[in-house]
């Protein structure tokens, strides 16, 4: 007798429940690289912030450090999220998942603006670049597509690990990251029309969380042969659902329209 296909993701985990993590976990990302990341440095230095966005970020006086500060922000995030993941009960599977999608964006985020940035020679990577080992600037590009692949492939070895636990489907754990990507990926480009004054942030912002994130939208996964505790199915959850869109909101109230000082 064969035995009873497993069901399918949309049965067994809710989906209003899936996109407000990734709508949670997109902002969480954006805000460790831009306040955090930038802000922090900025202040730490005595700078002031001129302007903060969900894409854009300016201290004033200008000085060294500021620009590798966005991408170290994430970088820590995605350390501190996959640490603190693995410290959670897996019977916890919404704020893991969280976590999860919190390491995902950050990681794939710094992936793809490190090689985009040395390719089109504009942002983050290329500025601190720059105040880090100035010319000749050939090497360093180099070395800084490679090191994107790298991002990638941590990345995606990370995304591997951590969704074991959410078979033994397994499409189960790449649907609940395709519509985590589908979340943040929107609630992103949704955050950026709040800023008017540059539209070209809208494309800035699809490209951070949504573009670069695109690993999300293509793993696959085995079934474990190995026995591991199962995470359970994420059920409604009206709190975590009311906490992201309340999160959100004051996200977009902040660097979705723009402070300046």
């Amino acid at each position: 007798m064969s035995e009873t296909p497993p069901a399918p993701p949309s049965a067994r985990d809710d989906l209003l429940t899936v996109l407000a993590l990734g709508l949670l976990a997109a902002a969480m990302t954006t805000t460790a690289h831009e306040a955090v990341g930038h802000g922090g440095f900025c202040l730490l230095h005595g700078g002031r912030i001129a302007q903060l966005t969900s894409v854009y970020f300016q201290c004033r006086p200008a000085m060294d450090g500021v620009a590798l500060a966005g991408p170290v922000g994430n970088l820590v995030a995605a350390l501190l999220a996959w640490t603190l993941r693995r410290m959670v009960p897996t019977t916890h599977a919404r704020l893991r998942l969280l976590l999860v999608f919190v390491t995902a964006f950050s990681l794939f985020w710094e992936a793809g603006y490190v090689i985009h940035a040395m390719i089109h020679d504009d942002g983050d990577w290329v500025f601190a670049a720059r105040e880090l080992f100035g010319r000749p600037e050939q090497p360093w590009r180099i070395g800084g597509v490679v090191l994107g692949v790298v991002f990638y492939a941590i990345g995606i070895a990370a995304m591997r690990r951590a969704m074991r636990p959410y078979g033994p489907a397994s499409a189960r754990a790449g649907a609940l990251l395709r519509w985590g990507w589908l979340a943040g990926a929107a609630g992103a480009v949704v955050a950026s029309l709040f800023y008017t004054q540059d539209r070209a942030a809208i494309g800035q912002a699809a490209l951070e969380i949504g573009a670069a994130s695109w690993p999300m939208l293509l793993l696959s996964f085995r079934i474990p042969t190995e026995p591991i505790a199962r995470a359970p199915a994420l059920t409604r959850s009206w709190a975590w659902i009311g906490a992201s869109a309340l999160l959100y909101a004051a996200f977009i109230a902040t660097l979705g329209v723009g402070l300046k000082t």
